[in-house]
């Protein structure tokens, strides 16, 4: 890959990496691409419970060294003015993922103390697959089997 086409790469990715925050400023301005984003949405009026959630997930991505900038959580948490799914569709846009995961904030009961090492174990799972489809040349059928 030529220089000119790294640095329009780079561009463009910062381009699609900065957001505005209320007050019409940047608050990030370049994001490396991160393998798993938790995508977590709720409402204002379950403080406490957001606190909570916030605090052990945090404490789940401390304690990982290996996978340390393989996992981030991205909030949007608003009074009720956004419906769930205008939440979901601003938190798609303004992650910078492969894969991500929704957890809304208003139903979590209970949060697994290695949710983020289960989710990346998977992925490392699903990603291990897929190459060894490729490597073995397997294709998918473009048509369903005639019966």
């Amino acid at each position: 890959m030529s220089k000119e086409k790294i640095e329009i790469n780079k561009a463009t990715a910062l381009k699609e990496s900065a957001e505005m925050n209320n007050r019409g400023t940047i608050v990030k301005t370049s994001v490396p691409r991160i393998l798993l984003e938790i995508l977590l949405y709720g409402n204002n009026s379950n403080k406490k419970e957001n606190a909570q959630i916030s605090d052990k997930l945090q404490g789940q991505l401390n304690k990982m060294k290996r996978n340390k900038h393989k996992a981030r959580c991205l909030w949007y948490i608003d009074s009720g003015e956004k419906s769930d799914k205008e939440k979901r569709e601003w938190l798609i846009k303004n992650s910078f993922c492969k894969y991500y995961v929704f957890l809304d904030c208003n139903d979590i009961f209970h949060l697994e103390k290695d949710y983020i090492k289960s989710l990346l174990s998977k992925i490392r799972l699903l990603e291990n697959a897929v190459e060894g489809i490729k490597s073995m040349d397997i294709k998918v059928s473009p048509d369903k089997p005639k019966k």
